[in-house]
């Protein structure tokens, strides 16, 4: 083989090569992969993120959002927050309001009534 192999390689390779890929690539791809990743992944992910993001994201998300969630979270909220929180507070405040409601209502009116009624009051009373 270390004799023959250099000698032959270049008449060879080319005739078998895609022959052999295909049978070896499944074993060999992900053993690669796991050494070369790191070292590839910070080069090639910032030019091909933006355009492979939108494809991938779907389906990776949600395996990896639970381990990166709580660890990324701290960091991101704050800077995201004010842009997230109005659409996230709407979509989750129709869902959860009805169900809160009636338990804080009662509490919750009084407080508010005495506090709004005088300005409502005057606005909507001659209207009424």
């Amino acid at each position: 083989g270390p004799d023959v192999g250099p000698l032959v390689g270049p008449d060879v390779g080319p005739l078998d090569g895609a022959d052999v890929g295909s049978d070896v690539g499944p074993v060999v791809g992900p053993l690669v992969g796991l050494d070369v990743g790191p070292d590839v992944g910070p080069l090639v992910g910032t030019p091909v993120g933006p355009d492979v993001g939108p494809l991938v994201g779907p389906d990776v998300g949600p395996l990896v959002g639970p381990d990166v969630g709580p660890t990324v979270g701290p960091e991101v909220g704050p800077e995201v927050g004010p842009d997230v929180g109005p659409e996230v507070g709407t979509s989750v405040g129709t869902d959860v309001g009805p169900l809160v409601g009636p338990d804080v209502g009662p509490v919750v009116g009084p407080v508010v009534g005495s506090e709004v009624g005088p300005d409502v009051g005057t606005d909507v009373g001659p209207l009424v």
